[in-house]
């Protein structure tokens, strides 16, 4: 897929942060049990081809010493337009995930999770997985914290009408998730998570997913974001889509609660 930006909302962006309503920069609030947000971005492409790009998030959670839950659900969305042909869509895809940690500030500790697929652009109707798996912290500090994780979940896709292959398939995977994230004061913040999942009987079939993200927070609980989104599934040109992998560079708001 085609990387696209606007640079008109470059600019808005970069007005946002110079701004005089945000001169100050906002005090640590105490931590609350319970934690949301809600973002959405945006990008456009205009030329010899008109593409543009949409994401929605909602993220929703609740923390304590014995127990930490988290669920979110996303939508993308991309079409293009070349010409005087119509605008055809290029990526319509749901993201859903529910995560059980116990004792979640430990060093190490188990979870339990869900997920949840459905994906025009890989041939994708629908792909459910629930898994079980531990994580382990490397580094944790006031301003950096890296964990990893091991997992092993139970899968099963289906094909959409547009696969030529229409067979319901089951299998076991691995989980594997690499975590950083970084505050470099009290407006900017790096974060970026990559899960690998291959299948324990062929390592060859796996996916690959990633998203980093850069904010600046322009208010106390609204930040301007930039963010890379990347999907790679090694079986998707299997099931008639254009490319195994699909990558997006996105410019946002998200405002949490």
């Amino acid at each position: 897929m085609r990387f696209v930006f606007s640079p008109l909302a470059v600019v808005l962006a970069v007005a946002a942060t110079v701004a005089p309503s945000v001169a100050t920069a906002q005090a640590k609030a105490p931590p609350r049990p319970w934690s949301g947000g809600i973002e959405a971005a945006a990008s456009l492409f205009q030329g010899n081809t008109d593409q543009r790009a949409l994401f929605s998030k909602v993220e929703l959670g609740r923390a304590d010493s014995t127990m930490q839950f988290g669920g979110s659900l996303s939508f993308g969305y991309a079409d293009a337009a070349r010409d005087s042909l119509p605008r055809t869509v290029t990526r319509r895809t749901w993201l859903g995930a529910l995560s059980l940690d116990y004792r979640p500030y430990a060093d190490v500790s188990p979870f339990l999770f869900a997920n949840y697929e459905a994906s025009y652009e890989k041939r994708v109707l629908d792909r459910i997985g629930v898994g079980i798996g531990g994580k382990a912290v490397l580094l944790k500090n006031a301003a950096t914290e890296a964990n990893i994780s091991v997992a092993m979940l139970a899968e099963r896709l289906r094909p959409s009408r547009l696969s030529p292959d229409s067979n319901t398939i089951t299998a076991a995977r691995w989980s594997g998730r690499a975590r950083f994230r970084h505050q470099f004061d009290a407006r900017l913040k790096l974060s970026h998570t990559t899960f690998w999942q291959p299948r324990v009987s062929d390592l060859q079939i796996y996916t690959v997913n990633s998203a980093s993200e850069l904010s600046f927070a322009v208010r106390q609980s609204t930040s301007i974001t930039i963010s890379y989104l990347s999907q790679y599934d090694s079986a998707a040109r299997g099931r008639g889509a254009q490319s195994n992998n699909d990558a997006q560079i996105l410019l946002g708001v998200k405002s949490g609660f």
